[in-house]
């Protein structure tokens, strides 16, 4: 890498409260759902018994708030879901108080456990989904960048707790952290009211309903590859933390692999641009996992400390992967944002949380006379090659004209100087045809008419100057599924359903005509 492009990455990683905010919050969820192990507790409250109920009790709410989530929004009653959002940091704040209780009352350890696991986990599903939403609220590119940056520094705060004393730190989740990540949320929030709320711009609920079933129809094999993923990574973090200090060593290597795959996406991305598809990624990672799942026979308690810090790793670039298709696949198909992530989370975690308990349980999987990493290996190995099968068939999504968004497209964010040089030309030419192209004063009268925004205005512009998409986005510094969206939204406005109809439109537009037919 260059010594130019390393300095775009580091200017380009510079922190906000909103990246610092989803960092802290990221980090302090590293101590509690990472499979039970608990960093900044006694060592001798960590028994077997507790951190196995905790994370049952924990991951089953986790995952019965996206399902709830899902259901919510897909029976049109998301304002409850979103007024309900508003007020988990209460739950999540009682959470870690049953369980910080839970190390002094003696005879009550185990139903505090039970009750921490609980609020914890469902508030903590709600945090993720109310990140997500902020996130995809915001401008395409910014979210993502928002998002990279969010998870790059999450390794280091997590890093940072251990300067605090250990037992300070527990009872500064809910006294200092919680408060801090969710003012951020808060400071986010404003200004995006309206779109946090939904995307959805449907004529009716039939179009509603199809809307929301091709997402399902779409996106269901690609979360059960990343899931798979995910599966791989639970077993092997239930293998290598059947010990409290071997499972902080496994969170502080998982916390390393997940810093250097956001580094790693982020330099890429912001050097050049890219597309990423999560079915196309998974056939990429598919070989490397499996040749890993090989090797567990071989090789001894080490290894699979290291293996399970790896695959979590790859599974914690692939989450971010997946939560920007989830934010693509919102804004492309009008759909809420929280059920294309409750849908897809709640498939996705599943599979991790069922990994991490048949690790648990692994003994029981014991067959002819194999140990545990055999038997582990061959279950993980069985998962990944079924959805291998599924990544094989699956299709691209949508055959109904709608723009896709089965791609995550990453514009880079350094532009080269012959592509600024073309985009300032551009801009030039746009002012100088606003003024004296007689098509561009077209445009803004059905521009004013049609109460179209200024982007799409601006697209519209150069659609009748006879630009293509491609060299659009080119231009604006845009991805061309962005683009799309915004001409999908302009068909909607003026009622075409083409590119040349919209340009017919334009060059015979009279608003004279229009306003006599009003009157």
């Amino acid at each position: 890498m260059t010594k130019a492009a390393i300095k775009t990455t580091l200017k380009g990683i510079k922190p906000t409260y909103v990246s610092l905010g989803y960092a802290l919050f990221v980090a302090v969820n590293a101590t509690v759902i990472w499979g039970g192990v608990f960093p900044f507790l006694p060592m001798s409250f960590q028994a077997r018994e507790i951190t196995v109920s905790f994370f049952l009790t924990q991951s089953i709410a986790f995952m019965l708030y996206f399902v709830l989530c899902t259901l919510c929004t897909r029976f049109n009653t998301i304002r409850p879901v979103h007024r309900f959002l508003e007020h988990n940091s209460i739950g999540y704040a009682l959470g870690w108080i049953a369980l910080i209780a839970a190390t002094y009352v003696n005879d009550h350890v185990l139903e505090l456990t039970l009750l921490g696991g609980v609020l914890i986990g469902f508030n903590t599903a709600g945090f993720f989904v109310r990140w997500n939403v902020i996130f995809a609220a915001d401008k395409e590119r910014k979210s993502s960048v928002e998002l990279l940056r969010g998870m790059a520094y999450a390794p280091l705060v997590y890093f940072a707790l251990y300067l605090i004393p250990i037992a300070m730190t527990v009872y500064l989740v809910p006294l200092v952290f919680m408060p801090l990540f969710t003012l951020a949320m808060k400071q986010a929030r404003k200004g995006h009211e309206k779109e946090i709320e939904h995307f959805e711009r449907f004529e009716n609920e039939a179009a509603r309903q199809n809307s929301y079933r091709q997402v399902i129809r779409d996106y269901w094999k690609a979360a059960v590859c990343i899931g798979s993923v995910g599966f791989a990574s639970g077993v092997m973090r239930s293998i290598a933390v059947s010990t409290p200090a071997n499972g902080e060593l496994v969170n502080m290597a998982s916390m390393v692999g997940v810093l250097i795959s956001s580094l790693l996406l982020f330099a890429i991305w912001s050097n050049r641009p890219m597309k990423i598809n999560t079915v196309t990624l998974f056939r990429i990672i598919f070989p490397a996992l499996m040749a890993l799942i090989a090797l567990m026979p071989l090789f001894g308690e080490a290894y699979l400390q290291y293996f399970a810090a790896i695959t979590y790793a790859i599974y914690g670039c692939a989450i971010i992967i997946m939560m920007m298709q989830c934010e693509k696949a919102a804004r492309v198909r009008g759909v809420t944002v929280a059920f294309v992530y409750g849908f897809t989370g709640a498939i996705i975690y599943a599979m991790h949380d069922f990994g991490f308990i048949t690790g648990q349980f692994a003994s029981e999987l014991v067959f002819a006379g194999a140990d545990v990493p055999i038997a582990s290996a061959f279950v993980m190995a069985y998962v990944l090659a079924f959805a291998m099968y599924l990544a094989h068939n699956a299709s691209a999504p949508t055959a109904s004209g709608e723009p896709r968004a089965d791609h995550v497209e990453f514009v880079s964010t350094s532009a080269t100087p012959e592509t600024r040089k073309r985009a300032s030309a551009g801009n030039r030419e746009g002012k100088q045809a606003e003024v004296q192209d007689r098509l561009s004063k077209q445009v803004a009268l059905a521009a004013e008419h049609y109460e179209l925004s200024k982007r799409e205005a601006e697209i519209l512009n150069m659609f009748v100057h006879g630009h293509s998409a491609k060299r659009v986005a080119e231009e604006l510094l845009v991805s061309e599924n962005t683009v799309n969206t915004h001409v999908k939204r302009m068909y909607r406005k003026l009622g075409v359903h083409k590119k040349q109809q919209l340009v017919d439109l334009v060059e015979t537009f009279n608003p004279k005509t229009f306003s006599s037919k009003d009157d």
